[in-house]
């Protein structure tokens, strides 16, 4: 039996609307089963905000140390 996991995050209203309706463009009955597959297909997405979180860091470690 696969285990549930909760993710919570913050959105707005706005944003909430923008999500509900690419959802059910895509075909989607439930907002948390869209975002469970961006999740799962868009591995290149989180690797791309990993990297651009790092680069950011070490900006701001270069500025501070500057």
């Amino acid at each position: 039996m696969a285990k549930n996991n909760i993710m919570k995050f913050t959105v707005t209203p706005d944003q909430k609307k923008q999500i509900e309706l690419r959802a059910k463009i895509n075909g989607y009955n439930s907002i948390a089963s869209y975002i469970r597959d961006l999740a799962l297909n868009n591995d290149f997405l989180i690797k791309f905000n990993q990297m651009y979180n790092k680069i950011m860091n070490n900006e701001i470690q270069k500025r501070k140390n500057s």
